[in-house]
């Protein structure tokens, strides 16, 4: 959980794979799943199609060469992604593809849509765009 104090969701990293917004952008029939809907801290490529984090759960990032992160739980998904922001115009049809196609079960919150994982920093390190992403 995120230090009292502090401004997080529900931990101090959102993880959220380029697979993912591909996989929502083709069920999304015209929706825009821009990334800066979502404000993931760490956006992934390469990874295997679909929703790849669902797999991570439990699991350990390893983030350029010595950051670390444990994957604590799916990430809910609210309203919030559907308001304009910037040059991104209000889209209700983005939660509702989410909701559609990607509602997942958390341990003692009941189901919910879900895109990307929350994740607590478990080792220092400097990130860098381009860096390689292990699981572990």
């Amino acid at each position: 959980m995120a230090p009292p104090g502090t401004f997080f969701d529900l931990a101090a990293l959102h993880v959220l794979t380029r697979a993912t917004l591909e996989q929502l952008t083709a069920l999304g029939g015209g929706s825009d799943f821009d990334v800066l809907r979502y404000r993931p801290n760490v956006l992934i490529g390469g990874t295997d199609p679909g929703f790849a984090e669902d797999a991570w759960v439990g699991r350990s990032l390893g983030l350029g060469d010595s950051a670390r992160a444990g994957v604590s739980m799916l990430t809910m998904r609210c309203v919030m992604t559907t308001l304009a922001q910037g040059d991104l115009p209000e889209d209700r049809g983005t939660l509702r593809t989410v909701a559609r196609h990607h509602r997942r079960e958390i341990p003692g919150l009941g189901t919910w849509a879900c895109a990307g994982v929350y994740a607590d920093v478990t080792g220092e390190g400097v990130v860098r765009s381009g860096d390689p992403v292990t699981l572990a």
